[in-house]
């Protein structure tokens, strides 16, 4: 792959990660801080995001050659990350929901894991639930760094915020997100897909406007913009 900067395997699945993915995970922190300068932060961030993201894809990889036996690669670039059958520009994503549902899934497995070693490392189970929603709001509760040191808190609320954010967009039917690829797999190959991401991304957008979350909002007019396209070539 032209410009890959790492490869790797995980799990005897190929890995390539492009060195604008590093680049973009930057633009991401700094876009959802505010460009708070911190090294730290930066740091825990990118490697949440490339857990996060691998969790993800891995889904899709493991469920597609466990179910239908194909060799399954994983890329991840500036535009996010992606799951491909190895010398084909076939998407894993068009053999069926399990593989679409698969990444969502498994990206939701890491929360509920921190949530399960929180409830062992808490002194009992009341303590930990309540660190796992506080994570997940982003607060970092010092009265238990005792049980939990504050970097390592930081580096769990990064996967945990990023995984359930990025499943729960993934589930939504906007296209070309999991949700969104279902929904067109099941709608086939005319319009009412896109013009259902198409309005979906835009209340998202609104919404997302209304609270401040800029970064997200941008995204959501991204992916309106991409299905408009898709809508107009449709059309011709």
């Amino acid at each position: 792959m032209v410009g890959t900067m790492i490869r790797f395997s995980l799990f005897r699945v190929p890995v390539h990660i492009h060195l604008l993915f590093w680049v973009a995970a930057l633009v991401w922190w700094l876009a959802l801080t505010s460009g708070y300068p911190h090294f730290i932060g930066s740091l825990f961030f990118v490697v949440a995001l490339l857990v996060s993201l691998l969790t993800h894809e891995m889904g899709h990889a493991l469920v597609g050659r466990r179910w239908y036996g194909r060799r399954i690669e994983i890329c991840l670039s500036w535009l996010g990350s992606s799951c491909y059958e190895e010398e084909s520009d076939c998407a894993v994503e068009k053999h069926g929901a399990a593989v679409l549902l698969a990444g969502p899934l498994a990206g939701l497995l890491l929360p509920l894991l921190m949530y399960i070693g929180l409830i062992i490392v808490m002194p009992d189970i009341e303590q930990g639930s309540r660190l796992w929603v506080s994570m997940l709001r982003g607060q970092l509760p010092m009265e238990y760094a005792a049980h939990c040191p504050p970097m390592l808190m930081l580096l769990g609320i990064y996967i945990l915020q990023i995984s359930v954010w990025w499943s729960a967009l993934n589930l939504l039917p906007i296209f070309p997100m999991d949700g969104g690829l279902l929904l067109h797999a099941r709608m086939g190959e005319g319009c009412g897909a896109h013009i259902i991401s198409m309005v979906i991304t835009c209340l998202l957008s609104l919404g997302f406007f209304a609270l401040g979350i800029w970064a997200l909002a941008l995204l959501m007019l991204a992916f309106a913009y991409y299905n408009y396209r898709c809508l107009l070539m449709h059309l011709e």
